[in-house]
């Protein structure tokens, strides 16, 4: 994967963040790190938070991908070509989503 096609992944979650379209809640889980559920984004605050966001939305913008490793594989390569200014970028757009749902009261209780 080059950097253009990680960038164009970062550009779609980014457009996902700003658009109220998903609700990013934190909850405690045993057994997975996050979860996708439909138009909510589950992640453990215990767990790696931005790599979790990026696989979740993978699974969110292709929810029939029934094969896990492939989304695994998919995340690494996202993962692995992001810079420091991207990885920023992606914490400031998830914290004025995070901000922006609590205001509205849409995120759902935990």
């Amino acid at each position: 994967m080059t950097h253009e096609q990680a960038s164009r992944y970062l550009h779609r979650i980014y457009r996902v963040l700003g658009s109220n379209e998903v609700a990013i809640v934190f909850k405690r889980m045993k057994r997975f790190s996050g979860m996708c559920e439909g138009d909510r984004i589950l992640i453990d605050p215990t767990s790696e938070i931005l790599p979790v966001l990026i696989h979740e939305f993978l699974h969110y913008f292709y929810p029939d991908e029934e094969n896990h490793p492939t989304i695994d594989a998919l995340e690494n390569e996202i993962v692995s070509q992001l810079t420091v200014k991207q990885w920023r970028n992606l914490l400031i757009r998830l914290a004025y989503a995070l901000r922006r749902c609590d205001k509205c009261g849409s995120q759902l209780p935990l």
